[in-house]
């Protein structure tokens, strides 16, 4: 199987923050569990229940990678929306400075269901599942080796929370 470099986009400004909220956890992996009840519950505050459930799993995948790879005092969870927007940033702290990259089947298409997704190895899922599941995606680097990777979707309008 031939495979494709794919590299994260380049980075985008956040949107113009009309609503924005800030976690920290410690770098432990009971925490990811805490990131996504945290950030579940202020998504559909928000009004963003119908695409939840895509933005926990990249959630889910980001704050893997940075238990993973970061070494810092703590994992820092961005989350803002504009209007039908909402971007998460999962902030880190490494030794060295890194650009994450996923190896992908070059047969791959950009989608969960895309039969060939079996095939990547389990190392190089998660920012697969981030490219597929999102309109965009990107690393932003913070100096000192921290990092933060981050994605956005944009959503249909949000619904009033219920």
């Amino acid at each position: 199987m031939t495979t494709q470099q794919i590299e994260a986009q380049p980075e985008s400004e956040p949107p113009n923050g009309e609503q924005a909220h800030s976690f920290s956890y410690k770098p432990a992996p009971e925490f990811a569990g805490v990131a996504r009840r945290e950030v579940g519950a202020l998504l559909r505050e928000w009004g963003f229940a119908d695409v939840e459930f895509d933005l926990l799993v990249c959630l889910d995948e980001a704050f893997t990678n940075a238990l993973n790879y970061g070494n810092g005092p703590e994992i820092t969870v961005n989350v803002t929306a504009s209007g039908p927007s909402v971007r998460i940033e999962v902030e880190d702290c490494a030794d060295k400075e890194s650009k994450p990259t996923i190896e992908v089947p070059a047969e791959a298409d950009a989608t969960v269901t895309s039969p060939v997704l079996a095939s990547v190895a389990e190392g190089g899922r998660g920012l697969f599942l981030i490219r597929a599941l999102t309109t965009r995606w990107g690393v932003r680097p913070l100096g000192g080796g921290a990092k933060g990777v981050w994605f956005e979707l944009d959503a249909p309008a949000p619904t009033a929370a219920s």
